[in-house]
């Protein structure tokens, strides 16, 4: 009994403890966006021009996983991208503002919520509301192509729309498994030793 006690007492201790105020939030995301307007670097005088974009429908999906509790910039672990419609020259990153309840997603060449143009490059911007609060709203996507040239496409008046779902529950191995299964094996020793004398 008293072996037990002592590695109960010890698994207690090696368990780690969940960061305080953490709240972990896990989703599947997808998301369509439409109507692009479209700037020309090479025609600035043209303003911008409605039915020229080379994609449209924008249409793509991912999941992610992080800290709502805190700010995110540009990162990369727990994004992970199912589809989208566009070239994308960089990996998935995503900024979050816990504050505003903001996640902005988009390849890491310029940043999560930066697209360059001029020159171009391969990448996108999607912007959702309300990430968190069980209301998200679609808010922009933007994209460049480098087959397009230097021209950026966006929508505008919240053209597009947005569906966020909690992701199917991780069942991850205990951190505290080996050391239980150590503990377990101690007391079958201990059970032995007792059958012996």
């Amino acid at each position: 009994m008293r072996l037990l006690r002592c590695v109960l007492l010890v698994s207690a201790m090696l368990v780690p403890a969940s960061q305080a105020g953490a709240v972990v939030v896990n989703k599947i995301v997808t998301f369509s966006a439409n109507t692009f307007f479209t700037f020309d670097n090479n025609n600035p005088g043209a303003g911008n021009q409605l039915g020229i974009a080379s994609t449209d429908p924008v249409n793509g999906g991912f999941s992610i996983t992080f800290d709502s509790a805190s700010d995110h910039t540009n990162v990369t672990a727990g994004i992970s991208a199912t589809s989208i419609n566009l070239a994308v020259g960089s990996a998935w990153a995503f900024i979050y503002e816990s504050t505003s309840d903001t996640l902005r997603i988009g390849g890491l060449q310029s940043g999560a919520n930066v697209v360059t143009f001029s020159p171009p490059t391969n990448d996108f911007w999607l912007f959702i509301n309300n990430f968190t609060s069980g209301a998200p709203t679609f808010g922009q996507v933007g994209y460049a192509q480098v087959a397009d040239g230097p021209k950026i496409n966006f929508t505008q008046n919240q053209t597009g729309a947005v569906s966020v779902r909690d992701a199917p529950p991780q069942v991850p191995v205990p951190a505290a498994l080996p050391l239980m299964a150590g503990g377990l094996a101690l007391l079958g020793l201990a059970g032995l030793r007792r059958k012996r004398r």
